[in-house]
């Protein structure tokens, strides 16, 4: 695996073969499904309260997705940029449980239609809007980001075995599986394990490997949370139902079904014992008011007098070396 450095961090990259992005011949594509007033959209383009910072062109049976930000908050959609701007850089703890549910829900309905993800991290989850000044959207998290989805299933609906030669791990090492650093080949319970870091760092913040940077250091503090000293760094002061989680997702085999509706339990468990509210959401208020104001979706669509350029990224390091 070899890494480069960008705005989220230290990053895999890799190519991905035809066969890794070749979807159901029943799913239309981009073209077919995205409208015209969507399509219409370009960088620095305002809709209600989100500017566009810019779009990510469609793969051949996937939507555009739109990278947007807060016009005057500056913050992003994505749960990774509503985390930062929320009170110690974290959600609460019962919205970052029951938000992180309806990642995991995202997650299972992709699995349903025989693909994982293989790229998760808290930029793939984003919130909904008000939307005419109806504010239940708000509650919804939607996954995005479907690139190196990787089909799982056999056309009879059994699992394909394990390529000898799997396309390498794509995307932040920081929420890597640890069968990537294997370079092995990821299957469901890889799409969960990223999960359980995105929960995670939404609730606390950070995750304790944050600043390593090297691929071999991350692996190697990966394994080292899942017992004794290092599951309390990892897990110290959150409820005990998230090491239940952890040991849900560690027992699971390449080719095993997940139990979903377990951590569903869980989770839900986590929240009624924690004495806390659900909801509203940490970023409802704002986003109610701002609709209130005008500045909701409902607004307008306008260009912004000078939009502003997206910063260069960063030079890549030299690539450190990869985990065996």
């Amino acid at each position: 695996m070899v890494l480069k450095e960008d705005d989220r961090g230290p990053v895999a990259e890799t190519a991905f073969t035809d066969a890794d992005r070749a979807c159901p011949k029943d799913m239309p594509s981009a073209k077919e499904k995205a409208s015209k007033d969507i399509k219409a959209l370009g960088e620095g383009e305002i809709i209600g309260n989100w500017k566009v910072v810019r779009p990510i062109e469609p793969e051949r049976c996937f939507n555009t997705i739109y990278v947007v930000e807060h016009a005057k908050k500056g913050y992003l959609a994505a749960l990774k940029f509503i985390r930062k701007a929320c009170k110690d850089g974290k959600l609460s703890l019962c919205c970052g449980l029951s938000a992180g549910m309806q990642c995991l829900k995202a997650l299972e309905e992709l699995h349903k239609v025989g693909f994982v993800h293989r790229s998760l991290n808290p930029s793939t989850f984003a919130i909904g809007r008000v939307i005419n000044g109806d504010p239940r959207d708000l509650r919804n998290v939607y996954i995005l980001d479907f690139g190196f989805a990787h089909q799982y299933r056999n056309p009879d609906g059994s699992h394909k075995a394990p390529r000898p030669n799997p396309s390498k791990y794509i995307g932040s090492a920081r929420y890597a599986p640890r069968n990537a650093y294997l370079n092995r080949e990821l299957s469901r319970v890889d799409d969960l394990e990223m999960w359980l870091y995105v929960v995670v760092e939404l609730v606390k913040g950070a995750l304790p490997w944050v600043a390593q940077r090297n691929a071999k250091d991350i692996f190697d503090y990966q394994k080292s949370v899942r017992t004794g000293l290092g599951l309390r760094e990892f897990l110290g002061g959150l409820p005990v139902e998230f090491v239940d989680m952890m040991k849900e997702v560690d027992k699971l085999a390449y080719a095993d079904d997940p139990n979903y509706n377990e951590i569903y339990s869980l989770i839900t468990n986590a929240i009624q014992l924690s004495g806390q509210k659900e909801f509203p959401y940490d970023w409802e208020e704002a986003e109610i008011e701002a609709e209130k104001a005008g500045e909701g979706p409902g607004a307008p669509l306008k260009k912004e007098e000078a939009p502003t350029a997206l910063p260069a990224a960063p030079a890549p390091p030299a690539p450190p070396v990869a985990a065996k």
